[in-house]
């Protein structure tokens, strides 16, 4: 969801036991824990939380997020990607790079 041309804002959700996919990219974000409890892997450092904690991911550092077993996991993030995709910065680790070199 764009909220406005800075910044943007999603949910998501992790069911019980699973994780979302592992990325890298420009952007920096600030989560939420709406319910559950899980884990994050950011960077080279874990860290845990639970539903009322807060937390960030920085920009390009490698980050993945798992869902306890109980429960699943509702997350709500806001992030800089519409900024950093005006300005033409937005990279994630998936993307081909030498697609966006000309010469």
């Amino acid at each position: 969801m764009l909220m406005s041309r800075v910044l943007g804002g999603s949910a998501e959700r992790i069911s019980a036991s699973k994780a979302s996919r592992s990325q890298c990219e420009t952007t920096s974000a600030v989560y939420h824990v709406i319910t559950g409890k899980g884990r994050s892997t950011i960077g080279e450092k874990e860290y845990t939380w639970e539903q009322g904690d807060t937390f960030c991911v920085p920009a390009w550092y490698r980050y993945q997020h798992i869902a306890n077993a109980e429960e699943p996991v509702y997350l709500y993030q806001l992030d800089d990607k519409p900024m950093i995709g005006a300005l033409g910065f937005y990279r994630s680790g998936d993307m081909d790079i030498e697609s966006l070199v000309d010469e």
